[in-house]
């Protein structure tokens, strides 16, 4: 799944459109309907399977998928993530306040169930507001600005954990959100027709 990218197509669209030929534009829209359901339902799964495997929260995942909708006239829909790394302070760590007095090392979980400790980072609060993990680098610089101006300081970085869509590139992701999305389009595709032919 290339850039966390999976397709929905099928070369049996065309055989259908054949055979249901009476309907005309009719079926093209079942099947658009029905590609887009598979699709809808792709996306739940991508982000329950990300999850299932990562410690990361699920709005982290849901707002990097995008989809682009089936139509009558293209029958193809595709489900897509793009994203920077994310924050290792979304992941899951122990502990997760912040406390400078603190001297203990830094638990993370991102892959559930392989668990590191980083004993050289600790958590600290962005000028943002927002919380982060952090490591010292070593290096040292004087400050050009702030209430530490002319002093001399060590620089930290901020640690960050992998992108959703490197997340959505695993095997047993592609693998369950493909399987979700032919699963759904071939429940659908006879509901769907049934419709245009007036069958409850």
């Amino acid at each position: 799944m290339k850039k966390g990218v999976i397709n929905i197509d099928s070369t049996r669209f065309n055989q259908i459109i054949a055979e249901f030929s009476e309907f005309e534009g009719n079926v093209p829209i079942a099947l658009s309907r029905a590609i887009n359901r598979a699709v809808s339902s792709a996306k739940t799964e991508a982000v329950r399977t990300v999850r299932k495997n990562y410690t990361v929260k699920a709005g982290q995942v849901n707002k990097t998928i995008k989809i682009t909708r089936s139509k009558p006239s293209n029958l193809e829909a595709t489900i897509f993530s793009s994203g920077a790394s994310i924050p290792l302070s979304d992941f899951k760590v122990s502990p997760s306040t912040v406390n400078p007095r603190r001297r203990t090392a830094v638990n993370v979980e991102v892959r559930r169930g392989s668990k590191a400790t980083l004993n050289s980072a600790f958590i600290a609060r962005m000028p943002n507001g927002k919380v982060g993990v952090f490591e010292r680098t070593g290096s040292f610089r004087i400050a050009a600005k702030g209430s530490h101006k002319g002093q001399r300081r060590e620089d930290i970085d901020q640690l960050f954990g992998p992108a959703v869509p490197v997340m959505m590139n695993s095997d047993s992701v592609v693998d369950a959100v493909q399987r979700r999305a032919e699963q759904q389009l071939e429940d659908r595709i006879p509901h769907e027709i049934n419709r245009i032919l007036g069958v409850r």
